[in-house]
């Protein structure tokens, strides 16, 4: 039982000393971050959304999935029709997409599921089931800092 005890002790100290050097090492966060630069590009290439946009919204706590979710949907005709009439009595200074990826991620929240709010804005089931499963598909992207 004590020898047990140690061979884990001993494990989890070996396990640390080769973890810990390469998260908190320059090299791996600056790999991690050139990473996460291309993923946000991708991000911004695959919603037609800008990279500052795209970081922006991260920054504010976004998660990529809910970015990537709310650009892929605001391409949608029905959904940009639908959101763009209340625009006029908003800032002009947002283009479209911009205000209506905020309106999409302000719609957004614990309670509502993206499916639920694409059946509220009339999106087929179709072209919900194709926008998840590009969102899906750039999400596997997403470096981890691990």
């Amino acid at each position: 039982m004590r020898q047990k005890l140690i061979a884990v002790i001993f494990g989890l100290i070996v396990m640390t000393n080769a973890v810990i050097p390469a998260i908190t090492s320059a090299s791996g966060y600056n790999q991690w971050s050139i990473a996460m630069n291309e993923f946000v590009d991708k991000v911004g290439e695959t919603t037609c959304l800008s990279t500052n946009v795209v970081y922006n919204l991260w920054h504010e706590g976004y998660s990529s999935r809910d970015i990537a979710t709310a650009g892929m949907l605001a391409m949608n005709n029905e959904v940009r029709e639908r959101l763009a009439v209340s625009k006029a009595s908003n800032s002009k200074n947002l283009n479209e997409s911009l205000y209506v990826v905020n309106q999409l991620l302000a719609m957004k929240n614990k309670a509502d599921s993206w499916q639920k709010i694409s059946r509220n804005l009339n999106v087929s089931e179709a072209d919900f089931k194709y926008v998840m499963e590009k969102v899906n598909k750039l999400i596997r992207q997403e470096p981890c800092f691990w």
